[in-house]
């Protein structure tokens, strides 16, 4: 398992490079900011990154990671899509970028605050390396 600040700011670069045309394929806006931690201007399309747990035991690393993507004016209908294309992105995502080899569970949350105001979508990603006598 690499460093949390290595493993968060490789997802980081990462998504800022491969997620931004993913999104625009689809005809969606690209996000204004990707960034760890929390939003600093609730008025943009942002992705923020933030750790939320790391397990350490003699079999296994666990790590979990929390996203959340801030759709400011964003119609729920459209929020859909940007689901959809995170989604699709952490599932083909190679967990070994973090020095993990699992992709083990993505839990997804929605919420739409104000109807075409701004829809927040939470994504807890949980990352395994199972471990070996040898390590």
């Amino acid at each position: 398992m690499n460093k949390l600040h290595d493993i968060v700011t490789t997802f980081s670069l990462d998504m800022q490079t491969d997620l931004q045309p993913l999104l625009t394929a689809e005809g969606l806006t690209a996000f204004e900011q990707i960034q760890i931690g929390g939003s600093r201007d609730s008025k943009k399309i942002s992705l923020f990154i933030y750790d939320n747990s790391v397990q350490r035991s003699y079999s296994e690393n666990r790590l979990s990671m929390y996203f959340q993507a801030q759709l400011y004016r964003v119609s729920y209908e459209d929020s859909l899509k940007y689901q959809e294309v995170i989604t699709d992105y952490l599932i083909a995502y190679e967990p070994e970028n973090l020095g993990m080899t699992i992709l083990e569970n993505i839990e997804i949350e929605s919420m739409d605050i104000m109807q075409d105001l701004s829809v927040y979508i939470y994504f807890a990603v949980t990352f395994s390396e199972p471990l070996d006598s040898c390590d």
